[in-house]
Parts: structure tokens; C-alpha cells; sequence
């Protein structure tokens, strides 16, 4: 029979977290607990969340540039 596959343990993914936000004791859950955090750690956490609408449509442009080669289609740019 078969064994199940083990999942990385949330211990281990919290401790990863901890040391990379040099918190070491941070709570084993994974839930995001922002009290915890620093002030300079939420700022770049909000930069680097308001920078993911920007990626996505930077990428949807290029997805659409690189169909429009293939099929032959073009748009003219402004």
C-alpha cells in the first residue's frame, strides 16, 4: 500500500519566516500576524504587494504582444 505524501512541516516553513525577518521565537502558525513586524518590515512588504497589479499587467501586454506575432495581428502603438 502506498504511503501518503508528508507535507513540509509548518514548524520548519515558520522558522524559515522567523530567520528571514530576523525573528527566530516567531509563532508557529502561519497565519500573518502583522503586530509582530516592524514598522520598516510592513513598508516593504506594502511596496512589494503594491507592485504585483503592476507585474501582471506588464505581463498580460507581453502575452498579448507575442500572440499577435504568431497570428499576425498588430496593433499600432500609440
Amino acid at each position: 500500500m502506498p504511503r501518503s505524501k508528508t507535507r513540509k512541516t509548518q514548524l520548519a516553513v515558520t522558522k524559515d519566516i522567523g530567520e528571514l525577518f530576523d525573528y527566530p521565537d516567531l509563532p508557529v502558525k502561519l497565519r500573518q500576524d502583522l503586530y509582530v513586524l516592524t514598522r520598516h518590515q510592513r513598508v516593504v512588504i506594502n511596496k512589494l504587494r503594491a507592485q504585483i497589479p503592476e507585474a501582471k499587467n506588464s505581463t498580460r501586454a507581453s502575452i498579448q504582444e507575442i500572440t499577435d506575432l504568431f497570428t499576425g495581428t498588430t496593433k499600432p502603438k500609440n
